[in-house]
């Protein structure tokens, strides 16, 4: 499956199975290296097929560091700040992550500098407490601008992946 992946083999089994399998087998940096190298049609379809979960976040947090990762992924994201425990101090795993929780969960990892600029957006008010963390994602790179953000919709497993190579390339994970 590996080699179909590696010449851009259009069967989109072949990266489903690669994506479970490299999640099964605990192999988080090979997960995060197709996560960051498939096609963007492929991306489309992970999309649909999965939801961006607070466990397969750490799951791609943990395949980006360079930190060797001796434990399941959430203690491993929480212990080094890269996930953030939630006020009762459970990690839910399974919870869903929206573009709204995306956008605090990646602020959380990036200098709380004021943005240069600021942008209307359609769906979040200027006085909303998401507006000034995504403007700050915004002004470091991290994501692209979208007028149209909506933050209780579910986050893409792309805008994620997107995102973690920013940090990355930025310092913010190591």
């Amino acid at each position: 499956m590996e080699q179909l992946a590696e010449i851009g083999s259009k069967d989109e089994d072949v990266y489903l199975n690669l994506f479970y399998y490299y999640r099964k087998n605990s192999q988080y940096r090979n997960l995060f290296t197709l996560l960051v190298n498939v096609d963007p049609v492929v991306n489309d379809i992970l999309n649909e097929h999965f939801c961006l979960t607070r466990r397969l976040f750490a799951e791609i947090i943990s395949g980006a560091s360079t930190k060797t990762v001796h434990s399941d992924p959430l203690v491993f994201a929480t212990s080094h700040g890269y996930l953030t425990l939630l006020p009762d101090g459970k990690f839910y795993e399974n919870d869903t992550i929206t573009k709204g929780n995306l956008i605090v969960l990646l602020d959380h990892l990036v200098d709380p500098v004021y943005p240069k600029n600021f942008f209307q957006l359609r769906n979040v008010s200027n006085h909303s407490f998401l507006y000034l963390p995504y403007m700050r994602l915004i002004d470091h790179s991290i994501l692209n601008f979208d007028p149209d953000l909506d933050p209780r919709r579910r986050a893409p497993i792309s805008m994620a992946v997107q995102a973690i190579v920013q940090l990355k390339k930025r310092g913010f994970i190591e």
